[in-house]
């Protein structure tokens, strides 16, 4: 199991780690949990079981329903069966969960916030948050490394699967618009977070 509580380009980043996992163990179930609005980028990947998708914490009667949905959530991890734990973020829920799973060899990052002993006993191995050059796709696999697996040393990739409606759509729009010809069209989703929006002054 791999646990992401990200957003949608830490989904992509998520990728090398599946196509390892799939090198090392063909026929391994691999199943992701992150949270609702993320899941998107994978749910077509068929490397994956399933998605657990959480949903973020809401406010009043909202956060008690996603306080029942967790409970639920706690409930099948702990009767889960399987090998290996991957959490590579650092929200508290990330030990809770990984206690939960008793049958399995885990790994959890810690940084400066999550360095005692508490969050450190949670995980089988705890592998350091990002540091000076290192990739976050890099630090995603050392989480890999820390639990005995043989990573490979070759250049890793991402990938996204795009399933084959989606072409059709974008061609059936681009006809509705009569774009034809052109070099490249240029898609750009707004992000969720304000830093990482482009800068109207810039476009």
């Amino acid at each position: 199991m791999l646990s992401l509580l990200r957003y949608h380009g830490d989904m992509l980043l998520l990728t090398p780690v599946l196509a390892e996992i799939k090198r090392l163990f063909p026929y391994a179930t691999i199943d992701v949990v992150t949270y609702e609005g993320s899941s998107a980028l994978l749910e077509d990947d068929t490397r994956l079981r399933h998605i657990h998708i959480l949903p973020k914490r809401g406010r009043g009667w909202a956060r008690l329903a996603v306080m029942v949905r967790e409970f639920k959530f706690l409930l099948y991890l702990r009767s889960a069966r399987y090998d290996y734990g991957v959490f590579l973020t650092t929200q508290y829920r990330q030990c809770i969960w990984a206690r939960m799973l008793r049958r399995a060899r885990t790994v959890g990052i810690v940084d400066a916030k999550r360095r005692h002993a508490f969050w450190c006993q949670s995980f089988s191995v705890i592998v350091p948050e990002v540091s000076g050059s290192q990739h976050i796709v890099e630090r995603n696999l050392s989480a890999l490394s820390a639990l005995g697996l043989s990573v490979s040393t070759h250049a890793h990739k991402l990938s996204l699967t795009i399933p084959p409606y989606c072409f059709q759509r974008v061609q059936q729009q681009m006809m509705q618009r009569s774009i034809h010809g052109a070099p490249y069209v240029l898609i750009h989703p707004l992000s969720r977070q304000a830093n990482k929006m482009w800068c109207m002054a810039r476009m």
